[in-house]
C-alpha cells in the first residue's frame, strides 16, 4: 500500500499524501454523483449543473476526509504519537501513526476523535444547507452540502462499527484494554471483530452481485477483503512488535559477513564473490573503513562489456543514514528503518568499522522461531 503516493501539501506540520489509487476513487465518485446520485436525488437540472456538483461534492468529500484524519494526527501528536503524515487512499484517508499508543486512554481519544470530526462535519453541513435554502441561494449549492451532511454522518458511523482496524475497533481495543490491561488480547477481540464486519460485508456484496446490483456488490466485496487483511496484518505486526522488543542488532546481525574491496572489477565480483557465494549483496570495505555496498541491481546497470574496466567503487552504494545501524539500535528501529528505506539489508557500524549485516531474513527467521513458543490465541 502507498507506494505511488503524491505529496499534495503540509497542514499543521503533517504531510498530505494521495495515493494514486485515490484518483480512481475520485473520478469514480465524480461520475457517481454526476450520473446517478444527483439526478435520482434532484431531477430537472441540467447535465453540465450536475457534473459542477458532482465534482463539488467529490472535493468536499475529499477535504471531509482529510479533516477526519486530520484530528486524529493532531490528538496523537498531543499524547506524543508521532505521525508520519496523512495518506488518502482507494478505500478512504489513514493517519499513519508510527507508534501504537501508550496507553487506552490515548488510544480512545485518538481513535474517537475521527468520528467526532465526522459529525461535527455533518452538523456544519446540515447548517450551511439549511442557511442556503433561507437566503433563497440557488438549489445546487444547497443541494451539495446536504450530500456532503449525509456523507459524513455516513462515514462516521461506519468508522463507529466496533471492529479493528476502524475507528470504532480501536475504541474497543481501548476499553478492552483498559479492561483486563492486556493489549494483545485487547487488539485480538478487536481484530476478530473486524474479521466478522469484513465477511458481513463481502456476504452483502456477493448478494448484491447476484441480486445486480453490480457496483454496489463490488465496492462491498472489496472493503470488506481490505477490513480483513487489515485486521490480520494488525493483530500479527503487534505479536512481531512483542517479539522483537528488548532485541538489539547485535544479537540478530550476521557478523563477520564477506566484504569485497572497491577496488576490484565488476568481472571480479561476479566470478568470484556472486557465483562463488550464491550472494547478490556485499558490504564494500578495505582498511580506510566502510564505503557502502554494492548489489546484482547496481551491476546491471553496467553493460557487460564494461564489466572488465569498471571496479566496484564505481558502482558502491555509499553508507548513510537510510542503509546504516549501530549494534546497540533496537531490531524494531532497524525494522522500522528498512520500512521507510524500502531495503532489505543493512550494513551494522561501530566505531567506523563494519561489525555485520542485518538482513530482514534474520529478523523473520527470528520471529518465526519465537512464534512456535508463544501461547496460542
Amino acid at each position: 500500500m502507498f507506494k505511488y503516493k503524491i505529496t499534495l501539501f503540509k497542514l499543521l506540520g503533517f504531510k498530505v499524501d494521495v495515493d494514486a489509487s485515490w484518483l480512481l476513487l475520485a473520478a469514480l465518485i465524480s461520475w457517481t454523483l454526476s450520473v446517478h446520485y444527483f439526478p435520482i436525488m434532484h431531477k430537472g437540472l441540467t447535465p453540465i449543473a450536475y457534473w459542477q456538483m458532482g465534482i463539488t461534492g467529490m472535493i468536499g468529500l475529499f477535504i471531509s476526509l482529510i479533516l477526519h484524519e486530520l484530528s486524529h494526527s493532531l490528538v496523537a501528536r498531543q499524547f506524543g504519537i508521532p505521525i508520519k503524515g496523512i495518506t488518502l487512499f482507494v478505500f478512504g484517508g489513514v493517519a499513519q501513526l508510527e507508534d501504537e499508543p501508550a496507553n487506552p486512554r490515548a488510544e480512545f481519544w485518538t481513535a474517537i476523535a475521527g468520528p467526532i470530526a465526522s459529525l461535527m462535519l455533518s452538523i456544519l453541513f446540515w447548517m450551511l444547507s439549511a442557511l442556503m435554502q433561507g437566503l433563497g441561494v440557488p438549489g445546487p449549492i444547497g443541494i451539495v452540502f446536504e450530500y456532503l451532511a449525509l456523507v459524513n454522518l455516513v462515514l462516521m458511523i461506519f468508522n463507529l462499527v466496533p471492529g479493528f482496524p476502524l475507528d470504532g475497533g480501536r475504541v474497543f481495543r481501548a476499553f478492552l484494554w483498559w479492561w483486563k490491561n492486556d493489549l494483545r488480547w485487547a487488539t485480538r477481540v478487536a481484530c476478530n471483530v473486524g474479521d466478522i464486519f469484513g465477511i458481513t460485508l463481502i456476504a452483502f456484496g456477493i448478494f448484491n452481485l447476484l441480486t445486480g446490483h453490480v457496483i454496489a456488490g463490488i465496492w462491498q466485496c472489496l472493503i470488506g477483503m481490505f477490513l480483513r487483511n487489515a485486521a490480520s496484518s494488525s493483530y500479527n505486526q503487534l505479536v512481531t512488535q512483542g517479539i522483537l522488543v528488548g532485541q538489539t542488532v547485535a544479537q540478530l546481525m550476521t557478523p563477520k559477513p564477506i566484504v569485497v574491496s572497491p577496488d576490484i572489477s565488476l568481472t571480479h565480483l561476479v566470478d568470484d564473490y556472486v557465483m562463488r557465494y550464491n550472494h547478490s549483496w556485499f558490504p564494500v570495505c578495505d582498511a580506510a573503513g566502510v564505503y557502502g555496498f554494492v548489489n546484482m541491481a547496481r551491476v546491471r546497470t553496467v553493460p557487460r562489456e564494461q564489466w572488465s574496466q569498471k571496479t566496484v567503487r564505481d558502482i558502491c552504494i555509499p553508507a548513510g543514514e537510510g542503509n546504516v545501524v549501530g549494534t546497540n539500535t533496537t531490531a524494531l528501529e532497524a525494522l522500522k528503518q528498512m520500512s521507510q528505506a524500502g531495503t532489505r539489508k543493512l550494513l551494522v557500524i561501530s566505531d567506523d568499522k563494519l561489525s555485520g549485516i542485518l538482513a530482514l531474513s534474520d529478523l523473520m527467521k527470528f520471529i518465526a522461531i519465537r512464534m512456535e513458543f508463544q501461547p496460542q490465541d
